[in-house]
């Protein structure tokens, strides 16, 4: 689930603002590297191994690396989505916009 997000709110801020406008750093092209990026991480060194050895986290102690990952990733995808909502509010008043509605 967490890589169709990025894809999700483009298209949906795409709709609403009738514009395609990527930011210099997005979900959709760096997302789809990272996620590229763990997959061949994690076929090389193995799901257990890496994903369950214990981190150091500050304010929390030793966690399992999943642990950091999981709230990173949602902490990324939660900016990603009010970025995209907080353009389709700024772009309410455009023509297409209205149209849609």
């Amino acid at each position: 689930m967490i890589a169709i997000f990025p894809f999700y709110f483009v298209t949906m801020e795409q709709y609403y603002t009738g514009e395609m406008n990527f930011p210099p750093i997005n979900g959709v092209d760096e997302g789809s590297i990272v996620i590229t990026l763990c997959a061949f991480v994690t076929g090389i060194i193995g799901n257990k191994k890496l994903w369950t050895q214990t981190v150091n986290f500050p304010y929390f102690g030793e966690q399992p690396l999943n642990f950091g990952m999981k709230w990173l990733v949602a902490f990324f995808i939660y900016i990603y989505a009010l970025s995209g909502l907080m353009n389709i509010y700024l772009n309410r008043h455009k023509k297409h916009f209205k149209d849609i509605f």
